[in-house]
């Protein structure tokens, strides 16, 4: 029940910054047109320097990442569990492609960098925990956009090949940076990590204000389909963290299993709109997707801990 009580003035502080983003949106300071600009400068330079300061601060060396075993175990895990509650979602809803497919790749890909680092971020404040948060940002991205990719396009040749170019993306290269630094004790002037750092810590306000912003470019074209949403509400956001949870707890301390409950948490990742268009999906489901879950998720992500509190 403390999570509880600790997550529910957080999501407070989400919602009011993505009024804030929807506000600047209404009043023209972000544009549909510039709107594009956000997703690049968080994901290749806000990301990076979070993720090589998380590892710089906390001394995260290739010989340490045995400790992080049972943690990336956990976190694939929960993928492949989501990957089959989204296969049978689509079954029982009798879905066909091409929304079948990104119904079911709405349930894997879930907004861990907009979503779950600046949750994360705040949760474990204090420090313990944080140490997590660029590990699980590599495993999400090696998955995602890999097997990820696989699961939104069944086997097609592109959607492999696709997942592993993007492999090598700059979130994946500051991590490398970060290990390699710090396994050969490779000292970093004070004026570098604090300004990494300074910038790293952009990335809560910045990322939410940016979904507060998109959500004002999203159109809902067909109330039609928020019956398939709200069952992926219910089985993406709500049943599947829960379930998470009550596994992990038997299994893993109580950071870890909290660390896994969020991100099952989170809403439906805000680039599922680009797969959708790449691979001839249904774009007005991934958009509307979005949308819903992520207003969903400022009352969600609360009710699953409160629900966690009594297992």
């Amino acid at each position: 029940m403390d999570y509880f009580f600790s997550i529910l003035p957080k999501m407070g502080s989400f919602f009011l910054l993505m009024c804030i983003g929807v506000l600047i949106a209404k009043i023209g300071v972000i544009t549909k047109e510039n709107i594009s600009l956000f997703p690049p400068f968080i994901i290749k330079v806000i990301m990076p320097c979070l993720s090589f300061s998380l590892m710089y601060e906390n001394g995260t060396t290739f010989a340490s990442l045995g400790h992080y075993v049972p943690v990336i175990v956990g976190q694939v895990s929960s993928y492949l569990l989501l990957m089959l509650l989204g296969w049978l979602s689509s079954r029982v809803c009798h879905m066909k492609y091409p929304l079948a497919n990104i119904h079911r790749g709405c349930h894997l890909g879930g907004n861990y960098g907009f979503i779950g680092i600046p949750l994360l971020m705040v949760l474990f404040a204090t420090g313990e925990g944080r140490q997590y948060i660029p590990i699980c940002a590599a495993v999400d991205t090696i998955f995602m956009w890999s097997a990820g990719i696989v699961f939104f396009t069944y086997t097609k040749e592109r959607g492999l090949s696709s997942g592993f170019r993007n492999l090598v993306n700059p979130v994946i290269i500051s991590i490398l940076l970060g290990l390699i630094v710090t396994s050969i004790k490779l000292p970093v002037p004070s004026f570098i990590s604090d300004t990494l750092a300074s910038i790293g810590n952009c990335s809560t306000p910045l990322a939410l204000i940016y979904l507060g912003a998109s959500l004002c470019f999203i159109s809902l074209k067909s109330t039609a389909m928020l019956k398939n949403i709200f069952s992926l509400i219910l089985v993406r956001m709500i049943f599947a963290p829960v379930l998470v949870y009550a596994v992990a707890s038997r299994f893993l301390p109580e950071t870890e299993t909290i660390l896994l409950t969020v991100i099952c948490s989170t809403p439906v990742m805000a680039s599922t709109t680009s797969v959708a268009h790449q691979y001839h999906l249904d774009e007005d489901y991934a958009s509307a997707s979005i949308f819903v879950t992520t207003i969903a998720s400022l009352l969600t992500i609360p009710l699953v801990f409160f629900l966690t509190s009594f297992l």
